[in-house]
């Protein structure tokens, strides 16, 4: 039997309804909302303090709802969501009466059916909230959230756009336009509760079981909730004071309808936009300090804003009010991320009802100081000046009262605890570097490309990048138990070395039961001579598989001083089973033992009866080392391996002539081959290697009597691969001995 809770298919489905409706939702919440209602009440003659409770009248419903989730209890919690929009809807046709009325009669009608929009509005935003957490998790809730509210900004777009245009028609006559666009959001409101309705959900609305003084109490007085409350309330009244620009365009700018509502679109265009631009940041920077961040520019937004003349041209207001609603939609979008975090599962309608009246009161209070601020700066409106220029305007006080809040809820927003966001400076550092623009945008490809190449091009450019979120980013990665990309991302970390993440790094390394752990242990190689680096591949030294001790020892062979440890390589190396340990132990060796004494221990893959894989190999990497200048061995075991011994021969042999001793014996040495005979070709080996003069370098001395070895191993032993071996290097050693090789 289903939980409460969806399941992932029930949370896809239950967004993409909530998207649909949320689209149906921009249109009606526009052509329903306040903007028009502002320009009724102007229309009217409506005075600063009604403009004031207008624009708090969307939170003061709060008021009502302790008293209205009542009727609700035991009902399916979406059903009750759909039945408060259809009901904001069919309310709405209030504003039909409008057309009958004048005055204060108007007014009243106006506000009176505004209010009961805004009180069903606001329990329906109580559902909403529920609705968000319900069909989102915790990961994603960011990201989800910003996309349903730049599809509500997109499709509020598209009517302030509607809206300026029928404003603008002058055969309309301005109070049909504007009812004629709220019947036309009320249609819109049906599609929107009706997607509402459609939205999974096993959830019913239980009875409030603490009163409400009591869980004010206990809310306010709680530091891990408390805060986030303020926060959000606070800001909730700014956006209050910030949509006093609306009757600003009107009453003080004097602007046409038309205008004011493009001031809308604007409006709606940076609201948008602070939507997409918080689905990039959200969940990876965290909500607190985008809050803290986007409160600084406001701040400045609304200082300008206050001591700007009314006389300026109207496109400069119209600038700060794209900016300020630019960034005051950022804020809140994250005080809903951060208030969503404390919800409780138990009792979510009775601590949402609770909120919604916290915030109603506060709302209630901005809206009324608002109206008084208008007025007030009304009164002093052109006693300010310096050098003869006029400062300020009637809306002064009513932005810098929004200025006082910006500050308030800074400094309470730097209380909050936010688990896993970044610090202020961090996300600062993310947001204004190219650095850290890219981290966010390759990260966003990462989530979104579902081919392996193409993510792995694009973890090793994030790998290469040191924002501080790319590295938080990088931590998470290495933090998973098992991953795709776990492996090119520690790649990357090997390549780029990020001191950061040494830590993690030598972690991993260090499981032993890890999947990754070679990966690991040969990234720490990077981070030469970091000590954390340093003792985890010590550390590894003692690994109990043989693979971890000889990459441990290969990696270590890059730090200065790891010479000290070559006696234990040494020891560990006789122990190698495979070649990929024998290869790393071999590049170990050669870093630490700068004389070469390892190249003395030539034919011990012959003593240890090793396949002709693993002898190719050893003798092709050896080769590799010493670097003679000559054609290279591993690309005639090549032409051996694709064809015969004697491909290898007619490529090398005829080469080789330029030494005296091969070409002496050409056709002996070829027909030895043909014929196998070993005797012949080690004789004849190790004859043109004591003669070689290789005295002056100590490695090449120690290579001599390896080869030299073969004189007194048994000669049945060998096999072809450590014959073209033999007489490969002999002819080296030959080259080099000559005077100009020294």
């Amino acid at each position: 039997m289903p939980t409460r809770f969806l399941n992932d298919a029930e949370k896809k489905y239950g967004q993409k309804r909530m998207f649909w409706s949320e689209i149906f939702n921009g249109f009606s919440s526009i052509f329903l909302g306040d903007t028009l209602v502002f320009l009724l009440a102007v229309h009217f003659q409506a005075g600063n303090i009604i403009l004031g409770l207008i624009s708090s009248g969307i939170y003061v419903a709060g008021l009502a709802m302790p008293l209205m989730m009542k009727m609700f209890v035991g009902h399916n919690q979406e059903k009750c969501h759909a039945f408060c929009w259809q009901m904001r809807g069919l309310l709405s046709l209030g504003y039909i009466a409008l057309f009958f009325l004048t005055g204060k009669a108007a007014v009243a009608v106006l506000v009176a059916t505004y209010t009961l929009f805004c009180i069903f509005r606001a329990l329906g935003v109580v559902f909403n909230d529920l609705t968000s957490k319900n069909v989102t998790s915790v990961q994603t809730r960011g990201a989800v959230l910003s996309k349903i509210n730049t599809a509500y900004q997109g499709s509020s777009l598209v009517a302030k756009i509607l809206s300026t245009v029928v404003t603008g028609i002058k055969a309309i006559p301005s109070l049909l336009g504007m009812i004629g666009l709220q019947v036309f959001g009320i249609i819109t409101n049906i599609f929107s509760s009706l997607e509402y309705g459609r939205i999974p959900c096993r959830r019913t609305v239980e009875p409030n079981k603490v009163p409400l003084l009591q869980m004010m109490k206990a809310n306010l007085t709680n530091p891990l909730v408390s805060k986030q409350l303020w926060v959000k309330a606070i800001y909730l009244c700014v956006l209050i004071l910030v949509q006093m620009a609306v009757p600003f365009m009107s009453s003080t700018l004097m602007l046409g309808n038309n205008l004011v509502l493009g001031y809308s679109v604007l409006a709606a265009i940076g609201m948008m936009i602070a939507s997409i631009v918080m689905r990039m940041f959200s969940d990876k920077i965290g909500a607190k300090p985008l809050i803290m961040i986007n409160t600084i520019m406001l701040s400045f937004v609304l200082v300008i804003w206050a001591i700007l003349p009314a006389d300026v041209h109207f496109l400069f207001f119209f600038l700060l009010g794209f900016l300020a609603n630019f960034f005051i939609n950022c804020i809140n979008l994250m005080t809903y991320k951060m208030v969503a975090l404390v919800i409780p599962e138990e009792n979510a309608i009775g601590f949402s009802s609770f909120v919604n009246f916290l915030i109603a009161v506060c709302a209630l209070v901005c809206g009324v100081v608002a109206g008084y601020a208008v007025d007030l700066g009304a009164a002093l409106d052109g006693r300010f000046q310096y050098l003869q220029m006029k400062i300020g305007n009637s809306y002064s006080l009513c932005f810098l009262l929004a200025l006082v809040l910006c500050i308030l809820g800074y400094v309470i927003s730097l209380s909050v605890k936010e688990k896993g966001s970044l610090s202020a400076s961090e996300a600062a550092q993310a947001l204004f570097s190219m650095h850290g623009l890219r981290a966010f945008s390759v990260i966003d490809r990462i989530e979104k490309t579902k081919d392996p190449t193409r993510r792995k091009i694009l973890l090793l450019g994030l790998g290469s990048n040191f924002a501080g979120v790319a590295t938080s980013e990088l931590k998470l990665k290495l933090a998973s138990p098992f991953s795709a990309d776990k492996v090119e991302v520690i790649r990357a970390l090997g390549d780029c070395p990020r001191p950061a993440l040494v830590g993690d790094l030598a972690k991993i390394a260090l499981n032993d039961d890890s999947y990754v752990q070679l990966d690991a242990i040969g990234a720490l190689g990077g981070y030469v001579d970091n000590p954390v680096a340093r003792d985890a591949l010590v550390a590894l030294l003692d690994s109990r598989w043989g693979a971890s001790r000889s990459m441990a020892s290969k990696s270590l062979s890059r730090f200065s001083g790891s010479s000290q440890y070559l006696s234990r390589v040494n020891a560990l190396s006789l122990a190698a089973r495979h070649i990929d340990e024998e290869i790393d132990y071999l590049i170990a060796k050669r870093n630490m033992d700068k004389v070469g004494r390892f190249y003395g221990d030539f034919f011990v893959a012959v003593k240890n009866m090793h396949s002709s894989a693993y002898r190719q190999t050893r003798y092709a990497l050896i080769a590799s080392f010493l670097k003679f200048g000559s054609p290279r061995l591993a690309h005639f075991y090549e032409l051996m391996n694709i064809g015969t011994t004697e491909d290898f021969l007619v490529d090398f042999l005829p080469e080789a002539r330029d030494l005296e001793a091969i070409d002496n014996n050409y056709d002996s040495v070829f027909s030895a081959f043909g014929s196998n005979d070993k005797v012949f070709i080690v004789r004849f080996c190790t004859e043109m290697i004591r003669k070689a003069d290789v005295e002056y370098d100590s490695c090449l001395s120690n290579l001599k009597i390896g080869l030299l070895e073969a004189e007194k191993m048994n000669i049945n032993d060998f096999d072809i691969q450590d014959m073209l071996a033999l007489l490969y290097f002999g002819y080296s050693l030959g080259k080099v001995s000559h005077p100009s090789g020294k």
